[in-house]
């Protein structure tokens, strides 16, 4: 390059580094701590309760995390923070290098002009990303303590009450050129999900529009901050591509983004990236290339794992852990397909599955570290009304009233994972790899 800026290697080399130091301190910190609830301190985990995430909804400023450019974002002690300091949401997690293969565009069913541009641009491999998995709170049937908590659980109905985990995904992805990182968050259900496997569904970046009246008042204020607060924009990450450069014509990106998972819990080994979407979805520890090699494939020494890293073990209270699913991705390695990414390319096309497009999917390059809630480790939020500003069109079309077998409504509030899950797998979609 030309210039004397960090190149996108070079910055993911630097923060992946002030990560492991940060992990290693951690571990080191609490090694020889006595063990909490029958777990090794090192790897107990202090997730605030639900209680304090809703208190922390109602008063935290989340214009931070619209506004700041930076990859790590230094915050304070606050209440409703963990006893650490840090997020209150998605506090603990996992995070690993990664890369987004991109398949080639299929010619026939785009001109050149109105293909993906910037870090989705077609053809091309991303590298240099650094991905963040966690849930975004603990189920709070478990801890809610005041009568106020209480009510708003039984208001809700029976989903919150259920629910087992709330998965999210983070991305960022490194560029040149002195352009800021490129940052994609994904989630899954507002409410959570029964399943204790965070690969049991699809994530995507929109929730829903439907709230239920109870979560009304205390998800209201984000209401403050953008007109589309359960919808992220994507204009920004097809605005530079991973050396800084602007795409020569207009900006081209899609509606929504669609992670459908690969990887199944418990697979501990890499999954092979020639091996296609179809045949590595049917990979399980159970089935695992490797299995022969890779222990944790084996049900005896799966088991002795889950025992040495505190699995099965309960809390004060005797409810079993619902984190155990970071100690299981702490077990990844490089090379494993984490997800095939799918594109709903503009609002219309979420009511029709033979428009959603398979472009790509999310490999991982190094070994998996826990992620703490004082990391400092920042993925910033982009206003949906920026993309919209560039395809105004789009406003309208989102609150088009539509209808999809039994639910009706504008594609904003039916368009979520749940609707995308359905139609992916109808396997109608472009399949840019196939194509």
């Amino acid at each position: 390059m030309s210039n004397n800026y960090p190149t996108p290697e070079q910055q993911c080399a630097a923060l992946w580094l002030v990560l492991k130091e940060h992990n290693n301190r951690h571990r080191s910190k609490h090694e020889k701590q006595p063990c909490v609830d029958g777990m090794p301190a090192a790897i107990a985990r202090e997730w605030p309760s639900y209680d304090s995430v809703v208190t922390d909804m109602a008063k935290s400023d989340y214009s931070e995390n619209l506004q700041c450019p930076h990859d790590l974002r230094f915050l304070g002690m606050t209440s409703g923070k963990t006893g650490s300091g840090g997020k209150t949401l998605c506090p603990h997690g996992v995070v690993c290098q990664a890369k987004i293969e991109l398949f080639d565009h299929p010619a026939s069913t785009a001109p050149k002009d109105d293909q993906y541009t910037g870090l989705l641009a077609p053809g091309r491999s991303v590298e240099h990303c650094i991905v963040r998995l966690s849930s975004a709170m603990r189920p709070p049937n478990d801890v809610v303590k005041t009568s106020i908590g209480k009510a708003v659980l039984r208001a809700t109905g029976p989903k919150l009450r259920k629910a087992k985990l709330f998965p999210t995904f983070a991305i960022k992805t490194f560029r040149g050129n002195n352009v800021r990182s490129g940052n994609l968050l994904f989630s899954g259900c507002k409410v959570g999900q029964p399943e204790t496997d965070y690969f049991a569904h699809c994530l995507c970046t929109q929730l829903t529009e439907k709230v239920n009246p109870a979560l009304k008042p205390f998800v209201q204020k984000f209401w403050s901050y953008s007109d589309y607060p359960l919808s992220l924009g994507l204009s920004d990450y097809c605005a530079h591509d991973i050396d800084g450069n602007p795409p020569s014509g207009r900006i081209f990106f899609p509606y929504v983004l669609i992670l459908k998972p690969i990887r199944k819990a418990g697979t501990s080994c890499a999954s092979e990236p020639t091996v296609s979407a179809a045949a590595s979805e049917e990979v399980s520890s159970a089935t695992c290339p490797h299995a022969a090699t890779c222990p944790h494939a084996h049900t005896d020494n799966h088991a002795h794992s889950n025992k040495k890293h505190g699995k099965g073990q309960t809390d004060e209270g005797g409810v079993e852990r619902f984190d155990r699913f970071l100690e299981d991705m702490e077990s990844i390695h490089s090379g494993t397909i984490l997800f095939d990414l799918f594109c709903c390319p503009e609002p219309k096309a979420a009511i029709d599955p033979t428009r959603l497009q398979r472009i790509g999917r999310i490999i991982t390059t190094s070994e998996a570290i826990p992620s703490h809630p004082d990391d400092n480790l920042f993925f910033r939020h982009q206003k949906k009304e920026e993309d919209f500003a560039l395809r105004p069109e789009w406003e309208r079309a989102a609150k088009m009233k539509c209808s999809v077998g039994h639910r009706k409504g504008s594609i904003s509030k039916l368009a979520g994972w749940k609707l995308f899950e359905e139609q992916i797998e109808r396997n109608t979609y472009v399949d840019f790899e196939k194509s």
